[in-house]
């Protein structure tokens, strides 16, 4: 399972709520295990997760039209009931003798107990069935447009409605086993595919080339590329789309790769030399690996995010790089079924427990020179934390 239940049901009492309601589809799929499609390209399909204090009367409100993928995925999703919006496009014939697949779509499709014609009417008639028609209720704000969130409190009018979205992300903070597995399997893949790009990297290659060979690494592992924030050379010291520029002797290669597989993120970063080294690149390259192992150390229960950030910026500044605390506003970013939540920076109080994910990074970019890159995705042990998979990142040179 990827939700944290216990946490999540800790947090409904520590706020008062007799329930959670997920919107966005990453909190959909945290809280129930759906991993349909629908919700995150159409506005009018809303998917929704309702999870009471009582969480063995958890249920999945969506769209009728989701119904052949809710009865084919139905045990991957742990929720106790399914509740659909919405009138069928599917007919079939009396003299049906239907397989299994289509009894367990038939059994969705003919249950008008758990059917309604919209989804207002529909959370109105599942808060009902639950007796949280008058209940304080946390509604994530985050996967809701204007006119929805007014349709849901009109449906629901004795209901006291409050935002949830940081609730959600709370909750996020301490990954289960599921959610580790899924980091682990997404970090490794995303380690192979740059390796991939790394193994053709020399003199005369384009970035475009590059980026290619990372998009195609990546599909062939079953992720989504995200992001590909590399550039060589003097575009390494900006945030330049990587073109039609082809490397050449001497240029840094900065690389900043971030995937999805599974739903679940991978980010990681580095830097690569062109033929040896300067003296200035090892020096810098030097200094935010000295800017990691300050950061690294901190990272542990009991330290603050904030805590993290500061011997980072602090130990980079201290060997050169004046001002790097304000170059930096951040030196990474929780990581899990969303991409950057929170942010390891200035003024984060948050508290580092076991269970947490986090991604460190120390970069910098100097314009007209080029790019640096260091990165790692930890898991906040007991103890402090270790690696969310067994890598370094050295400076790469390619001979």
């Amino acid at each position: 399972m990827l939700l944290n239940k216990p946490r999540a049901i800790a947090l409904m009492e520590r706020h008062g709520l007799d329930a959670l309601i997920a919107t966005h589809p990453n909190h959909v799929t945290y809280a129930s295990n759906y991993g349909g499609h629908t919700p995150r390209i159409y506005e009018d399909k809303e998917v929704l997760a309702l999870l009471p204090r009582d969480a063995s009367r958890a249920a999945l409100l969506a769209p009728i039209g989701e119904a052949s993928y809710l009865a084919e995925r139905r045990q991957e999703m742990w929720m106790p009931e399914i509740w659909t919006y919405g009138t069928s496009k599917i007919t079939w014939p009396e003299d049906l003798r239907p397989d299994p697949d289509e009894e367990r779509l038939l059994a969705i499709l003919k249950d008008k107990a758990r059917n309604a014609r919209s989804l207002p009417e529909l959370l109105a008639r599942a808060l009902d069935a639950r007796g949280l028609s008058g209940g304080t209720i946390g509604l994530d704000e985050s996967g809701l447009n204007v006119g929805l969130d007014a349709e849901l409190r009109a449906a629901c009018p004795k209901a006291d409605f409050r935002p949830a979205r940081a609730i959600w992300q709370e909750i996020e903070l301490i990954k289960t086993e599921e959610e580790l597995a899924r980091l682990r399997r997404a970090a490794q893949a995303n380690e192979e595919a740059v390796a991939e790009v790394m193994a053709r990297l020399r003199e005369g290659v384009s970035e475009a080339e590059l980026l290619q060979v990372y998009s195609e690494a990546v599909a062939r592992r079953g992720g989504a590329i995200e992001f590909w924030n590399s550039a060589g050379g003097r575009r390494a010291g900006d945030f330049f789309q990587s073109g039609a520029y082809r490397l050449r002797k001497g240029d840094t290669y900065r690389f900043d790769a971030g995937m999805v597989l599974d739903h679940y993120h991978a980010d990681t970063g580095g830097v690569a030399v062109l033929g040896p080294p300067t003296p200035r690149q090892r020096e810098i390259y030097a200094t935010i690996t000295a800017g990691m192992e300050a950061a690294l150390e901190k990272v542990r229960p009991g330290a603050t995010y904030e805590d993290v950030w500061r011997a980072g910026v602090e130990t980079v500044a201290g060997r050169g790089i004046k001002g790097y605390d304000v170059l930096r506003s951040d030196l990474g970013h929780g990581i899990g079924i969303e991409p950057r939540v929170p942010d390891l920076m200035r003024g984060n109080a948050l508290v580092i427990e076991p269970g947490m994910v986090i991604n460190v990074e120390v970069p910098y970019y100097e314009m007209g020179y080029g790019g640096f890159q260091l990165e790692y995705s930890l898991v906040v042990t007991e103890r402090g934390h270790e690696r969310l998979i067994p890598n370094r990142r050295d400076l790469w040179v390619v001979e």
